[in-house]
């Protein structure tokens, strides 16, 4: 029997084989705990554990044990007398090191140890050849022995958020090996032999400092569930270059494309006093290089009836019903926003300069992306209306209170949650506060930044569809609006991205979108 209260669980011990606790603040009463003899699943978090150190030698039925986030400040050996356990947490405390003894525990399939300041692992643990699954992810993890090819059993191994430097050849001997997360850390390259998992569903790579890759990975890529690595990566052991549609030629060089500011703009000119007011002039010129020149959207009043306006939300103007989008149900897309070219073609070169673009996406569930382009006579064209309750996601319905838009030019500037990588860490407070008072973050926007707590929309692009995040360039970004309803999860954002080889060839078929949300 499992309950989540000690006072239930001594009120009838002899039953109780499995007992949950979180909060508990009553020492006395936790070393009673004790008195629970039959007792095989024990979980306790969040709360002060070292009580319990004393009296879990008389609990010798425990085979699932957790003390997570307990104040634990070192390895508790009194486990190490459990032999029967086979699952072991000991997560978000403050354990330093792994004691020898950790090999007697020979029915260990699940140890987990991650959030904790480990820096070595004893050679012990490599004994414990039934481990099903090993968690050491956000620890201090120098490397790893060649050793852990003994543990023929894992099939999920979490060495992430360490300090590898490198990793052991013998990881290609877990040949039972479906997950392995190797992110954030020190890597320069991997082994060759992590190809050779031929149960590999996932791997992780993501933020390392690789400088080679073996070729072999490009097979493995293809064939994983998931494979997580930047881009800029990619190129270590792949083409990842992006391919266009050379049957539709350039309309303009890449080169031509004026999407960031120059130091002497005028329009940049009031950045040097306020970045000498908050000690930043010495970042000036890469500052000053990663000014976008934005095109900021505010909605002004309810739009009419008027086809081919500019406008967010309500109904798109189109050549033909055919051509709003459907799901593979006959459920419509949700219609964004629309953009009459003429009225932004003095703002920017590189978009064309008559005709509109309307905006869709499948729901903000599981985005998909459609911008179509009409480039004829904008009085031709006509609203299509639908049932809003035959939208693809009917909470995003965005169709009741359109409005019309104005455009102005605007300076956009790196967010202050992922600051630019050349800034020092003693600066970015200095940079967050210099940022507050550009008031520089635009609510809807063209070639503007967005802000994100995760990978940008360009860098997710990048990931995604080839090239580097460099070379994708924000469409549109949408964000709150009470005037039109966009509420996108969490008062998030949406951020159409197009390449630029798409872009100088005004080839909108492969926009994609994604949603930043807190």
């Amino acid at each position: 029997m499992d309950v989540n209260s000690l006072d239930e669980a001594l009120s009838k011990p002899s039953q109780i084989t499995g007992l949950n606790l979180s909060r508990e603040t009553d020492s006395d009463k936790l070393i009673r705990v004790g008195e629970l003899a039959n007792l095989e699943n024990l979980s306790v978090s969040l709360s002060d554990a070292r009580p319990l150190l004393s009296i879990v030698q008389n609990l010798p039925n425990l085979r699932h044990l957790s003390f997570q986030a307990c104040k634990l400040e070192a390895f508790p050996e009194e486990v190490l007398e459990l032999t029967k356990l086979e699952t072991l947490r000991l997560g978000n405390n403050q354990i330093r090191s792994i004691p020898r003894g950790i090999g007697g525990l020979t029915n260990l399939r699940f140890l987990y140890l991650s959030q904790n300041e480990i820096k070595t692992l004893p050679a012990e643990i490599y004994q414990l050849v039934h481990l099903d699954n090993l968690g050491l992810s956000y620890n201090r993890l120098g490397e790893v022995s060649q050793a852990i090819g003994s543990l023929g059993s894992l099939t999920r191994l979490f060495l992430d958020c360490n300090r590898l430097t490198t990793v052991p050849d013998s990881i290609g001997d877990l040949e039972n090996l479906e997950y392995l997360a190797l992110r954030h850390n020190k890597l320069v390259s991997i082994p060759k032999s992590i190809a050779a998992l031929k149960n590999l569903k996932s791997l992780t790579l993501e933020n390392n400092e690789f400088t080679e890759l073996p070729s072999e990975l490009e097979a493995l890529s293809k064939r994983l569930d998931h494979f997580g690595i930047e881009s800029r990566h990619r190129n270590l052991f792949m083409d990842w270059t992006y391919r266009p549609n050379r049957d539709l030629k350039p309309i303009m060089e890449v080169e031509s494309l004026d999407l960031n500011y120059s130091q002497f703009d005028q329009a940049t000119s009031p950045l040097y006093p306020t970045l000498l007011e908050f000690g930043l002039e010495r970042y000036s010129a890469e500052l000053h290089r990663d000014c976008r020149k934005a095109i900021e959207i505010d909605t002004t009043e309810p739009a009419g009836e008027e086809a081919g306006l500019s406008r967010l939300g309500g109904f798109p103007d189109l050549a033909s019903p055919d051509l709003f989008p459907v799901d593979e149900t006959g459920l419509y897309w949700v219609f964004l926003a629309q953009l009459r070219l003429s009225d932004i073609c003095e703002m920017q070169n590189y978009l064309p300069r008559t005709g509109l673009l309307s905006f869709f996406i499948d729901s903000t569930e599981d985005i998909e992306a459609k911008v179509i382009y009409y480039k004829g006579d904008l009085s031709k064209l006509k609203k299509v209306v639908i049932d809003p309750s035959k939208l693809t996601d009917d909470c995003d319905d965005y169709t009741a209170t359109p409005f019309k838009v104005e455009f102005s030019n605007a300076v956009s500037m790196p967010s202050t949650y992922m600051p630019p990588k050349y800034l020092s860490s003693e600066h970015e407070s200095a940079y967050e506060a210099f940022i507050d008072s550009m008031s520089s973050d635009e609510g809807h926007a063209i070639n503007g930044y967005t802000f994100t707590q995760h990978e940008s929309p360009e860098q997710q692009a990048a990931d995604e569809k080839g090239g580097t995040a460099e070379e994708w360039i924000p469409l549109l970004k949408l964000g709150y609006d009470s005037d039109v309803g966009f509420c996108f999860w969490d008062a998030g954002t949406i951020t159409f991205v197009i390449h630029r080889e798409d872009l100088v060839r005004h080839d909108f078929s492969r926009v994609r979108a994604y949603l930043e949300s807190s």
